[in-house]
C-alpha cells in the first residue's frame, strides 16, 4: 500500500511537470510571433472607433508610443511625415489625426517577416486604412514596412517605409 502511494505521488509529479514544459513549449511565442503581434498592436492602438472615452484614448495613445525606439526613421515619399521623429511625436501627430477624424480603423493584413541579422527583423504587411474624415468616407491601401531591432530584451520599430499602392 506504502509502495501504491509513493509511486502514485511520483506519477503525479512527473506529470506535472511534463504538462508544464509541454505547455511553455506550446505557448511559447517564437521572435516570429512576437513581432506579427507588435503590428497588430501597432494598426489596434492607432485606430480610434466612433464615440471613443478620452480614457481609452489614452490608452491607446500610450500603447501605441510603446512600440518604438527612441528615435524612428519615417520614409512616407511627398508627406510631411518623413524624417526622424521621437514616440512623443509620433504620439502628438496620431493624436492630431483623431482629432480630425470621426473614427479611424488601422488592419495589418499579410504581415510577413524577415530576421536580416541578429536582433534585427523586417515586417512587410498592407496596411488599411477606413476612416472619416470631414463627413467624407475614407479608404486607402498602403504597403508598409516596419524595421524592428531588439532593445532590452523587446522588439522596438525604428524605421517605417510606406508606399502607395491604392487609393479611392
Amino acid at each position: 500500500m506504502v509502495k501504491h502511494l509513493l509511486f502514485s505521488k511520483w506519477a503525479w509529479l512527473a506529470a506535472a511537470v511534463l504538462l508544464g514544459i509541454g505547455g511553455w513549449i506550446f505557448w511559447r511565442q517564437t521572435p516570429e510571433a512576437k513581432i506579427i503581434a507588435k503590428v497588430q498592436l501597432l494598426a489596434e492602438s492607432a485606430s480610434r472607433p466612433a464615440g471613443q472615452k478620452t480614457s481609452l484614448e489614452l490608452w491607446n495613445l500610450h500603447r501605441f508610443r510603446s512600440l518604438f525606439a527612441p528615435q524612428v526613421q519615417i520614409q512616407f515619399r511627398f508627406h510631411d511625415l518623413e524624417g526622424s521623429h521621437t514616440p512623443e511625436e509620433l504620439g502628438s501627430l496620431l493624436m492630431r489625426f483623431w482629432k480630425v477624424t470621426d473614427f479611424a480603423r488601422f488592419e495589418a493584413s499579410d504581415v510577413a517577416v524577415d530576421f536580416p541579422e541578429k536582433d534585427r527583423a523586417c515586417a512587410g504587411f498592407t496596411g488599411i486604412l477606413k476612416a472619416k474624415h470631414r463627413g467624407k468616407h475614407v479608404d486607402e491601401i498602403r504597403e508598409l514596412q516596419c524595421h524592428f531591432q531588439r532593445m532590452d530584451d523587446q522588439w522596438m520599430i525604428t524605421e517605417i517605409h510606406v508606399r502607395n499602392i491604392l487609393e479611392k
